[in-house]
């Protein structure tokens, strides 16, 4: 038993070390906006800085809040993406979607989620 649960921790703690390599960058829209500001561009230049672009893969993941109707969100939602992608094309972008409308209205839900990790360390995702 405790052979196992050693073993589980250490499996476990690899686990964790791992997802720290994830690095997460997220930009904020004001309601109904899909197009880039200034802070969105800073971000992503940072992003763009880096000097091993050939070693990293990326996950471009776009929301808005509940506010408006279902169809108009999803296809908001992708024009962020969409949007975010086009000004990272030099990277691997491995998935960049529109997922919609999160569960409330909240601000902090329109937004787009840029994932960055190495390849190495990639693992697939089923969305």
């Amino acid at each position: 038993m405790k052979k196992t649960f050693v073993i589980l921790l250490l499996f476990l703690s690899n686990g964790l070390l791992g997802q720290e390599d994830e690095q997460k960058f997220t930009l904020y829209f004001d309601n109904d906006v899909s197009e880039l500001n200034a802070a969105h561009l800073a971000i992503i230049d940072s992003i763009k800085f880096s000097e091993e672009k050939h070693e990293l893969d990326v996950h471009i993941k776009g929301y808005t809040n509940a506010v408006g109707d279902f169809l108009y969100n999803v296809h908001l939602s992708e024009k962020r993406a969409k949007n975010v992608q086009s000004l990272l094309r030099e990277f691997t972008i491995i998935s960049s979607k529109g997922y919609g409308e999160l569960a409330s209205d909240a601000a902090s839900n329109r937004r787009v989620d840029i994932l960055v990790h190495h390849k190495k360390d990639h693992i697939a995702t089923l969305d």
